[in-house]
Order: structure tokens, then C-alpha cells, then sequence
């Protein structure tokens, strides 16, 4: 794997999304490439900021529900303003499924 394929799985290997053979297929390439585990690293401390703002949230229903509404509506107005946005991320799920599916298909191969 390279490292544009790797940046690609990185958010699914965190959420432990990846199969067995692709996952440790990561690691391998993580423990030989400095710049892609920086990426990882950088990516967890992200992750782990926004779940300490979500505990932070009072845990009153009504503020669960503004919240949820507020995070729907900005999900709106982002794929409705931004095109770019929405095709990009289109574009990487499309990526990432040709990488996993072209690793299934090597592995039936083998």
C-alpha cells in the first residue's frame, strides 16, 4: 500500500472499520513510514478533541435535541453550499472501496 491509500483508511483503521488482512496491512506500513504515522497520530488527537467537546455537551434533553438539529441543519447547508465538498468526499469513499476491493480480489488470487 502506499501512502495516498493508507491516508484513505487511516479514519476507518482508528474506528476499527477494516478487515483483519487490510488492517494489518496498515500497521506494517505504518511502522515503515514516519510521515503517514504522524498523519495517524494527528488524526486520533483530532478524534479524541472532538469526543472531549461531545462530553463536555450538558446532558439535558433539550440540549441533546438543539444539538442534534443544529449538526442536521449544518449537514444540509454544507452539502447544499458546498458541491466541491460533497464530490470530494464522494471521490475518497469511491478510493477507499477500490482499495479494499482490489485487496479482496488479490486475496481470492492468491
Amino acid at each position: 500500500m502506499n501512502c495516498e491509500e493508507i491516508e484513505l483508511l487511516i479514519p476507518d483503521y482508528i474506528n476499527g472499520e477494516l478487515s483483519i488482512e487490510i488492517n494489518q496491512l496498515v500497521e506494517k506500513h505504518l511502522t515503515l513510514c514516519s510521515s503517514c504515522k504522524k498523519n495517524l497520530e494527528e488524526t486520533k488527537e483530532i478524534i479524541e478533541n472532538i469526543r472531549k467537546i461531545s462530553r463536555e455537551i450538558p446532558e439535558d434533553l433539550s440540549n441533546k435535541i438543539f444539538l442534534k438539529e443544529s449538526l442536521l441543519k449544518e449537514l444540509r447547508i454544507y452539502r447544499n453550499t458546498s458541491p466541491f465538498l460533497s464530490a470530494l468526499h464522494r471521490r475518497k469513499e469511491e478510493m477507499k472501496e477500490r482499495i479494499i476491493d482490489g485487496f479482496e480480489k488479490k486475496k481470492r488470487y492468491v
